[in-house]
């Protein structure tokens, strides 16, 4: 592919390469020379330039005090089941943090 060169100094990049390389507007080329006198045309990107868009956003979100509530659930669910218990009260935000639950054994 053929670049040609401004008077200013810059080149456009063939639309071809653009995507091979998924190049967007505002990226950076470094330009490397081989001892052999070829040029190497290399991206320069930031690991975070990288990674975006990789993950999707969660679909939904949760709060700190839903979060607590689930650990405390599952916690009571294993030990009930560690001792063949049956739980008497579900987590209940109101009761003191030492009075969460009872086990009937």
């Amino acid at each position: 592919m053929i670049a040609t060169l401004t008077s200013k100094g810059q080149l456009t990049v063939p639309k071809a390469i653009r995507d091979q390389l998924r190049l967007r507007p505002g990226d950076k080329l470094d330009f490397v020379v081989q001892v052999d006198g070829r040029i190497e045309v290399v991206p320069k990107r930031s690991a975070m330039t990288e990674l975006k868009g990789m993950i999707s956003p969660p679909r939904t979100g949760i709060s700190l005090e839903g979060m607590e509530d689930a650990i405390a659930e599952g916690a009571i669910a294993q030990i009930c089941s560690e001792n063949d218990a049956v739980p008497v009260h579900t987590l209940d935000r109101k009761a003191s943090k030492s009075a969460l639950f009872r086990l009937v054994l």
